[in-house]
């Protein structure tokens, strides 16, 4: 569950929490700018990086569930203050969420349904925190911090200053078939930055998470670009028809068809005479989750397959921010 999902539910049902951002770094750290963590009276979820620095923020978080305090900034030292060996410097915003944020997680959710960009502003007010969810590209930095003219920019934030986080939704990852290696991947891609799409045509097969389709290959069609797609159906015949389908789109990030070399080439020979560009075989991963791993255990081919998605996630990231880079080098 993502911690918007989280904090949403946890709001839509009246409960108070304190979310945790992530909003500057400087040296070494547990974590990057933009990670976040929610905590409530008896619970948490996620991390800030774990260690003392984490065992103090809980604690703050919960002071201020029993407050009533609405924002809090501030730096903290790592090694000097909290003894941690990163020895470098975290900013942390902690803010409160109760029934009247459910408006702005709802349009973080609308956002992410839409598999478009989008910035959440903060502007940090005496007596709240306003939040503004609008679309627009990632830039360079996931998270910018403004602080107002009248503060010093190397304190901590104060009334007046705005957080601009550049958020990229996490990419859809259809899944087709919930046998052996579909159910043992199931469970990891729920911790991963996916949205998971798991299908099934066989009633059989019915279970949490899956849903259940007479038409795998509308999913696929209906899919938002930059997708990810793997198939590992009980036929061949219909993973023949979805990696059709996915690569004829040409606007998947991820195809990943499940079996050996020799399916690899009956299924580019076809594909061919279908009509489809040679040029568009290049995009089929097949076989999946070749990462050096020879066992066959289905749990163990989900751990290689997760592996090899989250590597090309990566360089798809990679690849989305290098215009920043390029203009800002400008």
């Amino acid at each position: 569950m993502t911690w918007w999902s989280a904090a949403l539910d946890r709001t839509q049902r009246g409960q108070v929490c304190v979310l945790v951002t992530v909003c500057t770094v400087k040296g070494s750290a547990p974590r990057e700018p933009g990670a976040k963590m929610l905590v409530w009276a008896d619970g948490q979820d996620g991390t800030v990086g774990g260690g003392n620095l984490e065992f103090t923020i809980v604690e703050q978080a919960r002071r201020m569930l029993d407050s009533g305090g609405v924002w809090r900034f501030q730096n903290y030292p790592l090694g000097p203050l909290l003894g941690q060996c990163c020895g470098g410097n975290v900013g942390l915003l902690l803010e409160r969420l109760d029934s009247e944020s459910t408006a702005w997680l709802s349009d973080i959710a609308a956002a992410e349904a839409a598999a478009h960009p989008y910035c959440v502003t903060s502007q940090l007010g005496a007596a709240a925190v306003a939040k503004q969810v609008t679309e627009g590209a990632p830039g360079e930095d996931a998270i910018t911090v403004h602080h107002d003219r009248r503060q010093s920019v190397t304190g901590p934030l104060g009334e007046g200053a705005t957080i601009i986080e550049r958020m990229t939704p996490c990419p859809r990852l259809l899944m087709f078939g919930a046998g052996h290696v579909g159910r043992a991947l199931a469970s990891i891609a729920a911790t991963l930055p996916f949205h998971l799409d798991w299908f099934d045509t066989r009633p059989e097969f019915a279970g949490p998470g899956v849903t259940l389709t007479d038409d795998p290959v509308g999913h696929v069609r209906a899919a938002p670009a930059g997708a990810f797609a793997l198939i590992f159906t009980q036929s061949h015949a219909l993973d023949y028809d979805l990696t059709r389908a996915v690569l004829a789109r040409g606007d998947f990030a991820y195809c990943g068809l499940i079996g050996s070399a020799t399916k690899r080439a009956r299924f580019e020979k076809r594909l061919v005479a279908d009509g489809l560009p040679r040029a568009a075989l290049s995009a089929l991963t097949c076989p999946i989750g070749e990462i050096g791993l020879a066992s066959k255990l289905p749990q163990v081919m989900a751990v290689a397959i997760a592996a090899e998605l989250l590597l090309v996630l990566e360089a798809s990231a990679k690849r989305a921010a290098e215009p920043a880079r390029t203009r800002h080098a400008l």
